[in-house]
């Protein structure tokens, strides 16, 4: 088929007009979509960088006005402990209130102490309720910088997210209190998130580190109220400033986001494409619309021009074989105005512009030849680059702490660093290939099977320890992390890892658990002891009980004998599980001490007395030897020290079969005025101790000797008490000592204070310590224990005080009794099955009609705690098992009245205002004795209280009181000489302090004439 020159121009050149149009359009829609996407995304994130700047700003001016105010003095002042302190809080709180009102934007400005104390605040109705002692933006603004706390808070009033900005208030540069202002982030938002807007849809929100989006929009609801429920939040989170494209909800959109320098949070600016878009989309319509109009113009023209093509075409054939050969300088002649003389006016452009190119081709390969020397100078720049990095990176591979290395998948090392074959007991990496031709990794088969499965499935493993062979053979533990590293470059894949050796770190957290082992037993060891206090000291209270009262009703000496043996029996039990006890506590480190002023004379003199017996038995003696220069009054543990004393001057008394026993009391020289270090010396000519056997007698339950046990008894707990008792005191104690020669115990307590003769107190003596058993006012006491003995020896020694007795055996019981019967005093067992005393104590508290009613606390267990906790339980009073009678009445005391005792009123009936002088025989005689001999030996023995010449006076005295017939004066003398017979000091001295003015009524009674 011949087709017309005429269509054979035409549809080529209509095709490719609209093949050109149709690619200048689509050029042209994305360059236009670019241009329209970079201008959308340097406007938001523009909006973002000034919102956050904004944010920053007015968080900075805030941050200046709190420094401005904290400065102003009402604060200063509002802090003081003073009358003006108090005045200035009024005012300071009117002040803040006021400051809250005129700016709107505070949620809360508050004034605060050093403690954390709220002292001012814009609602004062806070004031006094809330301590920020631990909060961490007061603690900072102490240090005395202005701090805008970088955490988001809950309001504790009201729940909102608020931060801080706080300043330290200063008097003199010296910050005495802190200044800080609450805000709401929801304000902080609405003012300055919330109103942005991107074109129609986009819009801005503000999420917390935890991912809480924070805005006041209602129509952000639909979109979630966590960053973290959306695909693009982990992003977000993690890297807090950018500019992300993502999708929601089926809508593309761009979002840049950037973290707040201040506060904990992030704001977001969001644009969506549907919008940006829009007007490109109909661009485009337009274009095509605009293609198809212009294709169709131009195929309608060149249609025209085609039909009239009419010259010849030979002149154009020629120019173009001249333009085939080269020769691009020539121009076609062509007047004619057809369409071959608008081809050869087209032909003679061509060959300009082809001519033209020409040109600009020749220059473009001089340009090219330029740029490649340019290129090859880069290269070489660049290679020298990757050189000096490499040396850079081949410096921290050689000189790393941890153990680098790579090894194949199958475990043959492929590389490794100096501190990888250090760790695996190498001198260098070259001794560690040497003499094989693969080293593979030193890891147990079992544990390779485990790490090369870890690898496989997870591709990395993190801190895995494992045991690894050394050069030597031994095995090591170690961590290892590891990496499955792909690289195109190389053969295949490979391991790349480190190795740490943790043997030391294991060593340590296994001596961890072994101490947490023996603590856990250690404290098990005390809790057994102390179950076994109680369970021991519960029928040692019915057999000391009981023995106390048989001691007051029994006359008979025989009977008397028996009771004494039972109660010295009881005793001795009772000091060795007290010696267990005080083991235990200062095991546990929960041993207390009680200092107060001790007379160390009086003290020695308590000793003498209570070994005073057994030292007569033995025809052995005891010397007390005090230093002169020893202060009358020391500041000292005297329950501590009495029972040290007792331990050493015990066992010389045990062990000393014959000559003497010395104890002494010196200081060392050049002591302070203030303090001393005491030194106390037990000597004894007794048994003696091998020298091998020394560094082991003050050890628990160890003696020197097996055969000194068998024959004179004893657990071996004295000296190991005595030791730790001292050293807990921060003194030290020693023995020098040679076999059947004797033994010296030394102990040397360090700063000793001394204390003044005003520093010593006088007990008044309590009902409990007198003679006889008191007649109290009658009232209702219940009992409540789960032992019947124990409630029998109770009952016994209540009934003999005139009291009405109740008993509960049960905690159940003890409540109907205790509700229905109402008495005036409970005495509780703590320790009882299923409602232990506890529990009932806590019920009757609680109750309006039993919570007046006294409590005292009955129990075994005498550890420092258990008192301690019996009285935040409740109890009003505290007893322990074996109960001691004196002990008894001194706390019946407390809730019934003072006692009144049957010696008292023998001693009313004997009292000086009874003596009449016709009942005295020769009372004239009396006068002048009393005058010249009884008074002024009084003022002398007053002053020397010596035992012995304490018992002669008092003879002198009893012989005069029958000489003349004066009881009054015989009873005194009576109870002189018992206070001297048991060594009672301190009644002895009241004794010799009355008798003075005693005698001195008994004149003026004398003198009178009937």
């Amino acid at each position: 088929m011949r087709i017309s020159i005429k269509y054979k121009f035409l549809i080529p050149a209509v095709f490719l007009l609209i093949a050109g149009m149709g690619i200048v359009s689509v050029v042209s829609h994305i360059k236009a979509k670019n241009a329209l996407t970079k201008v959308i995304v340097d406007e938001i994130e523009n909006m973002t960088h000034t919102t956050a700047l904004s944010m920053s700003s007015w968080i900075d001016h805030r941050k200046i006005d709190i420094g401005n105010w904290s400065k102003q003095g009402v604060y200063k002042k509002a802090l003081l402990n003073s009358f003006l302190g108090l005045t200035a809080r009024t005012f300071a709180n009117e002040q803040l209130k006021q400051i809250k009102q005129d700016y709107g934007f505070y949620d809360d400005i508050v004034v605060a102490n050093l403690s954390g104390e709220i002292v001012a605040n814009s609602d004062p109705d806070v004031v006094g309720k809330f301590n920020v002692g631990d909060r961490e933006y007061f603690i900072n603004a102490l240090k005395g910088d202005i701090y805008v706390s970088n955490q988001i808070f809950k309001s504790r009033a009201r729940g909102n997210s608020i931060f801080m900005i706080s300043a330290p208030v200063k008097d003199k540069e010296k910050v005495v209190g802190v200044l800080f202002a609450v805000f709401d982030l929801n304000t902080l938002v609405k003012k300055f998130v919330d109103p942005i807007r991107i074109g129609k849809t986009g819009y801005a929100y503000m999420f917390l580190n935890d991912g809480l989006i924070v805005s006041n929009r209602e129509d952000l609801k639909k979109y979630g109220r966590n960053i973290k429920d959306f695909c693009f939040g982990q992003t977000m989170l993690q890297i807090q400033n950018g500019l992300l494209e993502c999708e929601l909800n089926g809508k593309e959109m761009i979002a840049s986001f950037k973290k707040l320098p201040r506060i904990n949070g992030t704001i977001v600016v969001t644009a969506f494409k549907d919008e940006i878009f829009f007007s490109i989309k109909n661009l485009g319509r337009l274009n095509g619309m605009f293609t198809v109009v212009v294709a169709l113009i131009v195929g309608l023209v060149i249609f025209i021009i085609t039909n009239s093509l009419s010259r010849p075409i030979q002149e154009v054939v020629s120019g173009l074989k001249k333009m085939g050969a080269g020769h691009l300088n020539f121009r076609l002649n062509i007047k004619n105005r057809d369409e071959i003389g608008e081809i050869g006016h087209a032909l003679n452009g061509m060959a300009q512009n082809l001519e033209i190119s020409d040109l600009r081709i020749k220059r473009q390969n001089i340009l090219l030849e330029k740029a490649k020397d340019d290129l090859e100078l880069r290269v070489d720049q660049r290679t020298s680059e990757l050189r000096i990095a490499e040396q850079k990176y081949r410096g921290i591979f050689e000189n790393a702490v941890e153990g680098i290395f790579q090894t194949t998948l199958d475990g043959v090392i492929l590389n490794a660093n100096p501190s990888f074959s250090k760790i695996l007991g190498y001198n260098s990496v070259e001794e560690m290939f040497a003499g094989k031709k693969e080293k593979k990794f030193p890891v147990s088969k079992k544990d390779s099977l485990k790490i090369t499965h870890l690898l496989e499935t997870e591709g990395r493993i993190v801190a895995y320890e494992t045991r690894l062979l050394k050069k030597d053979g031994s095995w090591f533990w170690s961590s290892i992390s590891v990496n499955k590293i792909h690289d195109e470059g190389s053969p295949g894949d490979y391991y790349e890892g480190f190795v740490i050796d943790i043997t030391e770190g294991r060593e340590k957290q296994k001596a961890q658990r072994e101490w947490k082992a023996a603590k856990a037993a250690n404290n098990a060891k005390s809790e057994f002891i102390a179950n076994m206090s109680h369970e021991i000291r519960t029928p040692l209270n019915v057999l000391l009980g009981f023995s106390e009262l048989l001691s007051v009703d029994l006359n008979d000496p025989k009977q008397e004998s028996y009771i004494v043996a039972m109660r010295a029996a009881g005793k001795s039990l009772l000091t060795l599980i007290n010696d267990i006890l005080d083991l235990s506590k200062i095991e546990a480190d929960k041993i207390v001490f009680n200092y107060e002023p001790v007379n160390l004379k009086l003290l020695f003199l308590e000793i003498e007395f209570i070994f005073k017996d057994k030292i007569c038995n033995k025809g052995i003696s005891l010397a007390v030897d005090i230093a002169s220069d020893i202060p009358p009054l020391l500041n000292l543990d005297e329950s501590r020290a009495r029972q040290i004393l007792l331990n050493l001057v015990g066992n010389a008394v045990k062990f000393t079969e014959k000559g003497s026993i010395k104890l002494t009391a010196e200081k060392k020289e050049n002591q302070t005025l203030n303090m001393i270090d005491l030194i106390i010396k037990v000597e004894d000519t007794g048994l003696g101790i091998e020298k091998n056997q020394l560094h082991s007698i003050f050890e628990s339950f160890k003696q020197a000797d097996g055969q000194i046990n068998r024959r004179y008894g004893g657990t071996g707990l004295g000296l190991a008490i005595c030791k730790r008792l001292t050293e807990a005191m921060g003194g030290q104690i020693g023995v020098t000592s040679q076999k059947d020669v004797g033994s010296t115990f030394t102990i040397c307590l360090k700063n000793v204070s001394i204390l003044s003769d005003e520093t010593r107190t006088v007990e008044k003596q309590s009902p409990g310590t007198q003679s006889g058993l008191p007649c109290f006012e009658k009232k209702k006491i219940l009992i409540v224990d789960d032992i019947e003995s124990n409630r029998f020896m109770l009952k016994e020694l209540l009934i003999r005080f005139n009291q009405d007795v109740l008993e509960a055996c049960n905690g159940q019981e003890a409540l109907t009794m205790a509700r229905e019967n109402k008495p005036d005093i409970i005495i509780m067992d703590i320790r009882m099955p299923e409602l232990d005393g506890n529990q009932v104590t806590e019920i009757l508290k609680s109750a309006p009609d039993t919570k007046n009613i006294p409590i005292i606390a009955f129990t075994g267990d005498v550890v420092a705690k258990t008192k301690t906790s019996a009285f935040e339980k409740g109890y009003d009073s505290y007893i322990t098992k074996p109960v001691k009678i004196g002990e008894l009445i001194n706390e019946l005391y407390k809730y019934i009245g003072e006692a009144h005792f049957d010696k008292q009123k023998k001693k009313q009936a004997q009292s000086l205002h009874t003596i009449v002088r016709s009942d005295v025989l020769n009372p004239s005689d009396l006068i002048i004795k009393l005058k010249n001999e009884i008074l002024p030996s009084c003022l002398l023995h007053k002053n020397s209280m010596i035992i012995g010449q304490i018992k002669d006076f008092s003879i002198t005295l009893q012989q005069l009181a029958d000489k003349h017939h004066v009881p009054q004066l015989a009873a005194f003398s009576d109870d002189l000489t018992g206070y001297a017979d048991l060594f009672d000091i301190t009644n002895i001295e009241k004794k010799m302090n009355d008798l003075p003015k005693i005698i001195e009524n008994l004149i003026e009674r004398l003198i009178q004439k009937p």
